[in-house]
């Protein structure tokens, strides 16, 4: 009688599943974003780190639709407008970031998503 190991059958169809979650990127040297599957975005990393290709997009936000990316990146887009009017170096960062924390579940040790009410 043989054995099937389930476990890594499970962690297979997590890992599938995780590469269909949708990325929000930002580079602050190009004052962008960008959104793709996170399978997009490895991928990517892969073709650059062969060419080699450095590129400052970074991740700051993960969601299950593209529709709650698309909402989360018209308000961070908005924001980004307001900044643009000023000087890089007089740009409020710290507002920027606030921005992107607020559109992040929290998520609890118990696995539960509680909303930020702060």
């Amino acid at each position: 009688m043989q054995v099937v190991d389930f476990s890594s059958e499970r962690a297979m169809r997590a890992l599938a599943s995780a590469m269909k979650l949708f990325v929000v990127e930002y580079s602050v040297s190009e004052n962008a974003t960008l959104i793709r599957t996170l399978n997009n975005v490895i991928q990517d990393n892969i073709k650059n780190v062969k060419k080699p290709l450095s590129k400052d997009y970074v991740p700051v936000g993960l969601f299950d639709s593209r529709e709650a990316a698309d909402q989360f990146h018209f308000k961070f887009t908005l924001l980004l407008a307001e900044q643009e009017q000023l000087p890089f170096q007089s740009r409020d960062w710290r507002l920027i970031g606030q921005c992107l924390e607020s559109a992040q579940p929290i998520i609890e040790p118990s696995g539960e998503n509680k909303t930020d009410v702060s």
